[in-house]
């Protein structure tokens, strides 16, 4: 009924195994993931010098597609130990407590010990 071409043939004979890719080495496993490993923290770099402040789009592409919730949880604790704004994008330092105070309009004083406000 229907005349079978050599190439429906062949595909039919060959176990499926045969159309996959062939498995890289483990060496070769290593060396991507060190790679990769490799990018992250130049990425994690950069954010933590504040280039993501100048809105390179290369770089918000790069962290968006390599960087997991803990690696960027890791830049978001290391600019805040370095008195710099958390978020990446914003190059402003971090407000001192006074200041913070000051905006708050802070007055009263709770002394835990005497029991005086």
């Amino acid at each position: 009924m229907f005349a079978t071409t050599d190439r429906a043939a062949a595909h039919r004979t060959s176990p499926p195994s045969a159309n996959l890719p062939t498995m890289s080495s483990p060496a070769t496993a290593a060396e991507a993931s060190r790679t990769v490993a490799s990018a992250v923290l130049r990425i994690q770099m950069a954010l933590l010098d504040g280039a993501a402040a100048s809105n390179e789009a290369l770089l918000h592409a790069a962290a968006s597609a390599l960087l997991s919730r803990a690696d960027y949880d890791d830049v978001v604790t290391e600019r805040t130990i370095a008195d710099a704004c958390g978020n990446p994008a914003c190059p402003d330092p971090l407000p001192s407590s006074g200041a913070v105070a000051a905006a708050t309009g802070l007055r009263f004083h709770i002394a835990l010990f005497s029991k005086f406000i």
